[in-house]
């Protein structure tokens, strides 16, 4: 992404939006995961990129040019539908568990607060390296606001679900 921004090779918004959203999958698909050792297997990369898309057409529409971060918060919200309908690998016993049953599952996928903020910051930079080191520091900040459960049962048979908070 750096060497587009740089040449400002990525004149239209969709295919920037599409960019930003595959980098953003491939960075965490396979690495990102729960504290229980769970991977993340795929997140809803094309709601990633339809909000970004929508919020760099609200953005370009934006008649006061900073002013308004509306537009980054509905950003912010497309990671956060990314992370709504996680999918991971199964986790090893988590402590006190016999079976998994369910799990990890997304409970919160994460807050857009400060997310928009960070992200409004990052786009106003002007420098493409200041500007995906902002968003990638935002990022994961914002992952660790992701929270789910872990469900299994005990070797009485007991039903159990453990909390977990961030995607590490």
């Amino acid at each position: 992404m750096k060497d587009l921004l740089q040449s400002n090779a990525v004149a239209d918004r969709k295919v920037f939006a599409e960019i930003m959203a595959k980098a953003y999958e491939v960075s965490t698909v396979g690495f990102a995961g729960t504290i229980f050792g769970a991977k993340l297997i795929s997140g809803d990369t094309a709601f990633l990129t339809s909000s970004i898309n929508n919020a760099l057409d609200a953005n370009f529409a934006d008649t006061t040019r900073g002013v308004n971060q509306s537009a980054y918060n509905l950003m912010a919200i497309g990671f956060m539908g990314y992370w709504a309908s996680a999918k991971f690998t199964p986790v090893p016993f988590a402590p006190a568990m016999t079976a998994t049953v369910k799990g990890p599952v997304v409970t919160v996928p994460g807050s857009p607060t400060p997310l928009g903020g960070n992200l409004f910051y990052s786009f106003v930079l002007g420098n493409a390296e200041a500007h995906l080191n902002a968003i990638c520091m935002s990022l994961l900040a914002f992952q660790k606001t992701i929270t789910g459960t872990i469900s299994g049962t005990s070797s009485s048979g007991t039903a159990i679900s453990l909390p977990w908070i961030g995607i590490i």
